[in-house]
């Protein structure tokens, strides 16, 4: 016999192990289910209320045919099946022992039965069966030693219990984590730790607070408690806290869901803000004040941010100094800072006006804010120090007239020992002038109004000078035109600086008495021959004044040495040396020393060269004796003329190549010919196609060729009265030109055209009149598809209908010339047939303009305002048969009465 517990309404299984055959117990009566194991079948019976699977049953005893109910010894009742397998013949069939047969009822599995029972009675069991499990495949290890044999064998077949966790613990989690309970359980201990869950580290690792919290505080929900897919955001959990107001209104001030960016998993209160991420980072006392101490109400966003906000009652009621009547700024870190409130300090230095240095660092504000007054105080030194300005004696700054800005001599480091910049004056100490005492200068303690030159103090020094005399001399009383306030002695005067004589070259070593004869310095002249005449009358080669040299010396000399002197014949002459002339010894031009006056045209020294010149002989040529017009300095040979530029005749194209002597044949070359004939005359008499001569060609021969190529003349008819266009342009010379005649060609087209015009047939030209001038209706572009202008031709331009007529419909016998324009000559058959109204007996004008137009002969209107009745008001819009009945227009009364 074998039992089976299973939860009420689940499905039967073998001892909790395999699925079978089986029925859901759904009443409480006893049913039966078959399961196939080890090719043996077994019965079970089950009830179907109040299953107890976690526990063992208090005691049983057989009977062999009741049903008795056990209760657990957690209180739940089992109905537990009972039967004797003797009495169910029809259900074990085949398993039924033979007659002297026992069957063991504990399967393959057969300890020996005193591990278990006893002699005494066999049932109960031994309370520890001697049975050493690690015999079998399931070696008992942790808590499953001390569980009770019947908390895994069910049965009695003992073989038929599983080893996989599943197969005796329900899945409680529902799948979420696979079959394998040891990925997260072990046998020491149910219950896990959440080290010991290998994913949760890997997606959600759990850390100081999150580590100490049960699991079915985050996995919960619904029937079964969630495990996977949960989300890992801090407001999936916490939602609740951050929607609480109790202590911090976090969505008042636009919190994030994000908790971490305040609160750790180290402890949930005390959440930190990164204040300095608001733009007011807490730095000081701000640190560790309460959160709610500025953000009264619950209030975390727009907040005012300046000092007054929070501190204004403070500012209100300081008394030292008292702030409001001081009129202090209400911004507090001006002079506070958080660090600490008290022992407040005002950075003097960040007020432009007046930065506390020296003395003035030490001095409590009330010396100088008296009256608790701050704002608007004086900055000069007199509003302070007034007093010690009078006081002063040493000397009297009263009587003296020494200005009441202190700080002019006196500075904050020391009162005593005041020192006068003396830079700020016109006259900066320096030098010796440095330790001179002051009353030295300021005699009489006279400190304003005292000259700064130089003799109002060192005139004595000035008239007692011996070496030179100063004063017979004419030296400036200015001393400093000499000396220096380093040292009275070695005087050096700067003559560059001091006159207009520079002193250079062999000028710099002499002594000042060589120049300056007699101990005069003053007026001394600065001209070369004022010191050097006897050096100039001396010298001899070349003989200076015999040759009417200047006495200018530096002409020639430099201040650097006497001897080797160079004249300088570019910049001191009209005629600078350049090429050959460069090289020719001053003599070779300036015969018997004439230097002065020398002419500088290039016969005065070139005219036997240029009497000599016989390739080509220059003079008989009529050359200009200017060498420069052919020659240059740099070679004598190799003359070239510039005939562009010397000429009116520029060399262009083929005449660039010819010798001279080409055209200048007779070697005359002034005055030679430059029209074509002159030189080409009888090429033009030759000339046979066409002949020239014969032609009356012009004579200039550019009309028609060019320098470029004498073959292939052209000649530009546009510049004639007849310029070439359309059919003209291709054709020959000759087809309007006949017998060679080119001057004087008509240029009318009947000169060529006659006989086109009077072979005209369609229409005939000479016939209808037409004029001879072809341009009237044709052009050169092409003959054929002439076309009449007859709005500019004629006195009468075609409008509207008349434009698309033929001509023959108007000149109809061939007449064009006199064609008479009026209406009449081409529409009276159409005057004589009209009857509505009858023009004719009406006595309409023939003048078909006065009611019709060109555009469309219908419809015609009648400008009645061109006649002595004009319509208006009521007339306009009566008919014409209104007033003029029976067809009578001509002489109708125009009286009211009439009609």
């Amino acid at each position: 016999m074998m039992f089976s517990w299973r939860e009420p309404g689940s499905n039967l299984e073998c001892g909790g192990r395999r699925p079978g055959l089986y029925t859901h117990l759904e009443t409480g009566t006893a049913v039966r289910a078959q399961v196939r194991q080890s090719r043996k079948r077994s019965v079970f019976w089950r009830s179907a209320s109040d299953a107890c699977l976690q526990h063992e049953w208090v005691s049983f005893r057989h009977a062999s045919d009741a049903l008795r109910k056990k209760r657990c010894a957690c209180g739940s009742v089992a109905i537990l099946a009972l039967c004797l397998i003797a009495s169910l013949p029809s259900l074990l069939a085949d398993d039924t022992p033979k007659r002297g047969q026992t069957q063991n009822p504990h399967g393959t599995i057969v300890p020996a039965c005193s591990a278990c029972h006893t002699s005494i009675s066999w049932v109960p069991m031994r309370p520890s069966p001697d049975f050493d499990h690690g015999s079998t495949s399931f070696r008992l290890r942790g808590l499953h030693t001390s569980v009770a044999c019947r908390r895994c064998h069910v049965s009695l077949a003992f073989a038929n219990v599983g080893t996989g966790c599943a197969d005796c613990h329900a899945d409680l989690h529902q799948a979420q984590f696979g079959p394998i309970c040891e990925d997260c359980h072990s046998e020491l201990g149910w219950r896990v730790s959440a080290e010991a869950i290998k994913n949760h580290q890997n997606r959600f690792p759990l850390v100081q607070g999150h580590a100490a919290v049960d699991c079915q505080s985050c996995h919960k929900g619904g029937a079964t408690d969630r495990f996977v897919g949960l989300s890992t955001e801090c407001a999936s959990c916490h939602r609740n806290d951050f929607e609480s107001k109790e202590v911090v209104n976090h969505q008042a001030f636009n919190a994030g869901s994000n908790c971490k960016e305040c609160h750790s998993t180290a402890g949930w209160p005390g959440g930190r803000l990164d204040h300095a991420a608001t733009g007011f980072p807490l730095d000081g006392g701000h640190v560790s004040v309460e959160c709610a101490s500025c953000h009264t109400g619950n209030r975390y966003v727009d907040l005012d941010r300046t000092c007054a906000s929070c501190h204004l009652d403070t500012f209100n009621a300081t008394q030292k100094p008292d702030h409001r009547a001081a009129g202090l700024s209400s911004q507090c870190e001006s002079c506070h800072t958080t660090a600490e409130w008290k022992g407040g300090r005002f950075d003097h230095q960040a007020t432009p006006r007046f930065p506390l240095t020296g003395g003035h660092s030490g001095v409590t504000c009330s010396q100088c804010h008296t009256t608790n007054v701050y704002r608007g105080l004086a900055s000069d030194c007199a509003s302070c120090h007034l007093k010690d300005y009078r006081a002063t004696s040493d000397p009297s700054h009263t009587e003296v007239s020494i200005p009441t800005d202190c700080q002019a001599c006196h500075e904050t480091s020391a009162w005593n020992k005041a020192k006068f910049d003396h830079g700020v004056t016109p006259f900066l100490l320096d030098g010796a002038h440095v330790g001179v005492d002051c009353r030295s200068c300021h005699v009489n303690r006279k400190y304003r109004g005292l000259g700064a030159d130089c003799a109002s103090c060192h005139q004595t020094e000035y008239d007692s000078a011996t070496d030179p005399k100063h004063a017979p001399a004419g030296i400036s009383r200015d001393c400093a035109t000499c000396h220096n306030t380093a040292a009275w002695a070695g005087a050096g005067f700067d003559h560059a600086g001091q006159t207009r004589f520079p002193l250079t070259g062999g000028h710099k070593e002499p002594s000042c008495t060589s120049c300056h004869t007699g101990e005069v310095y003053a007026g001394t002249a600065s001209d070369c021959a004022s010191c050097h005449t006897d050096d100039y009358d001396e010298a001899r080669d070349p003989e200076h004044k015999a040759t009417g040299f200047p006495r200018n010396c530096e002409s020639c000399h430099s201040t650097t040495t006497w001897e080797g002197s160079q004249f300088d014949h570019d910049v001191r002459t009209r005629f600078p040396l350049t090429g050959g002339h460069k090289p020719i010894k001053c003599a070779d031009c300036h015969e018997n020393g004439q230097f002065v006056g020398t002419p500088a045209d290039c016969a005065s020294c070139h005219t036997d060269d240029f009497d000599k010149a016989v390739d080509p002989k220059h003079a008989a040529a009529g050359f200009s004796r200017d060498c420069v017009s052919c020659h240059n300095t740099a070679s004598w040979t190799g003359g070239s003329f510039d005939h562009d530029a010397k000429t009116k005749y520029p060399l262009t194209g083929g005449h660039r190549k010819p010798s001279c002597e080409s055209c200048h044949s007779s070697g005359t070359y002034a005055g030679t010919a430059s029209d074509c004939a002159s030189c080409h005359t009888d090429d033009f008499n030759a000339v046979r196609e066409p002949d020239h001569k014969t032609a009356g060609f012009p004579t200039d021969c550019a009309r028609c060729h060019t320098t470029s190529d004498w073959k292939g003349g052209s000649f530009d008819h546009s510049t004639t009265k007849f310029p070439l266009t359309g059919g003209h342009v291709g054709k020959t010379c000759s087809s309007c030109h006949a017998n060679g005649q080119f001057a004087g060609t008509a240029s009318d087209c009947a000169s060529c055209h006659a006989a086109d015009y009077d072979g005209t047939t369609t229409p005939k030209h000479a016939a209808a009149g037409f004029s001879r001038d072809c341009a009237g209706c044709h052009n050169t572009v092409a003959w054929t598809g002439a076309g009449f202008d007859h709005d500019t031709k004629t006195k009468y331009p075609l409008t509207g209908g008349h434009r698309k007529a033929s001509c023959e419909s108007c000149h109809s016998s061939g007449i064009y010339a006199g064609t008479a324009s009026d209406c009449a000559s081409c529409h009276t058959d159409d005057y004589n047939a009209v009857q509505d109204p009858n023009h004719k007996t009406a006595g309409f004008p023939t003048d078909c303009a006065r009611c019709h137009s060109t555009s469309d002969w219908k419809g015609g209107s009648f400008d009645h305002s061109t006649t002595k009745f004009p319509l208006t008001g009521g007339h306009v819009g009566k008919t014409c048969s209104s007033c003029h009945a029976n067809g009578q227009f001509a002489g109708t009364a125009s009286d009211c009465a009439s009609c």
